[in-house]
């Protein structure tokens, strides 16, 4: 029985270790996201043993802790200057998961995003990218609140404060590498995961270093729509560059580690973030994709998986199918929740991944859970 202050109660059933991930035909991957906030939580409670025993028994096989998020790792970075937990929660997280035949592949959630009062963005300000119009922020500021320290969470709950250091910076680019490989060489985890952060927003790039370089290598100032498709061109590039380095330096420590993304669809990705990952897959520098599938119904989920594109990219990597299940008041219900992994099955994805572990099978979940223990294991 699972003591949680919540007070639900979880039965246990018995544990399956998961299958070689090297064998030729991957078996199903059942995978899903904690954020940190819940590993936070799970780990000062005593609580982490339990539920990551809980999950193994469902027949969940894969893990995706949050370690990184506003600038900030949930471990005793070598590199970040700022940790948000006491103690390790990470080689804690990794030891667990083990004991409960998980695979453990850190998700470094908010990729090249920090917040504008981080360590990194106050010491280096260089290294964050604008919009044309002078901006750091990604998203609109709100109205400042009465209370100081309800006005910095309101920012932060927005994401108000919100800011992104430039893919295309050398020394963004030392500290990104310098990050993931730190984590690979110090811990004995399966892989690590970058998502949908991991991108350079559209209306970016005009910082005095980027619109510099671009000079340089083009004999003209950047243009002034961010659209413009050789603009466009010439940032994703700039990303996808970093993506190989990230790749190459992973690989050259451990080769067999790995190199999990968890994007948008190709097209919103590229229009949206200049995310190229399609690019990063032929290439070979990533070997899993989920793809964040992240729609309220199976119609909608099933559009996406239908993209012609992602269908050819299967054939170079596994693809698994990223579901959003939260939050609170909006959460899908556990059979909603079930349908859309059928979905994936009928379309022969190798597996999904359920984004957060606190709305699906956590405390924060809605419905019944027994039937979608039922869909996660194949049963009939």
């Amino acid at each position: 029985m699972l003591g949680l202050s919540t007070g639900v109660m979880l039965v246990a059933i018995a544990l399956h270790r998961p299958p070689d991930r090297k064998a030729a035909n991957t078996p199903e991957i059942r995978g899903v996201w904690m954020t940190n906030i819940a590993l936070s939580g799970l780990y000062h409670t005593t609580f982490l043993d339990e539920v990551l025993h809980d999950i193994a028994a469902h027949q969940i096989n894969t893990l995706y802790p949050g370690v990184w998020s506003q600038g900030k790792t949930f471990y005793p970075s070598r590199v970040a200057p700022q940790s948000l937990s006491v103690g390790d929660i990470l080689q804690a997280t990794v030891q667990t998961g083990q004991r409960q035949g998980l695979r453990v592949i850190p998700w470094f959630e908010y990729g090249l995003k920090v917040t504008d009062d981080s360590q990194i963005a106050q010491q280096h300000p260089d290294w964050l990218t604008r919009n044309a119009a002078g901006s750091v922020y990604i998203n609109p500021q709100p109205k400042p609140q009465s209370l100081p320290l309800l006005s910095g969470f309101s920012r932060s709950l927005s994401g108000a404060n919100h800011v992104v250091m430039n893919p295309a910076h050398p020394q963004v680019q030392e500290f990104m590498v310098n990050l993931l490989t730190d984590v690979v060489e110090r811990y004995d985890i399966d892989g690590i995961q970058l998502d949908d952060h991991f991108a350079l927003p559209i209306a970016f790039g005009y910082d005095p270093y980027t619109k510099k370089l671009f000079q340089q290598e083009n004999g003209y100032p950047p243009p002034t729509d961010p659209n413009h498709p050789e603009w466009m061109r010439w940032r994703a590039d700039k990303l996808t560059q970093l993506m190989a380095k990230i790749s190459r330096s992973i690989k050259q420590k451990k080769p067999d580690l790995i190199i999990s993304i968890a994007p948008n669809s190709p097209a919103f990705a590229y229009q949206e973030s200049l995310q190229d990952w399609p690019t990063w897959v032929r290439r070979g520098y990533v070997d899993e994709v989920v793809v964040q599938a992240y729609r309220p119904t199976v119609a909608e989920v099933n559009t996406v998986l239908a993209d012609p594109e992602i269908e050819t990219l299967r054939q170079f990597v596994p693809i698994r199918v990223g579901l959003y299940t939260g939050p609170g008041w909006q959460a899908q219900t556990s059979a909603a929740i079930a349908a859309q992994i059928q979905v994936g099955r009928n379309k022969k994805y190798n597996g999904f991944v359920l984004f957060p572990w606190e709305f699906s099978l956590g405390p924060m979940r809605r419905g019944d859970l027994s039937s979608l223990i039922k869909v996660i294991q194949n049963q009939p």
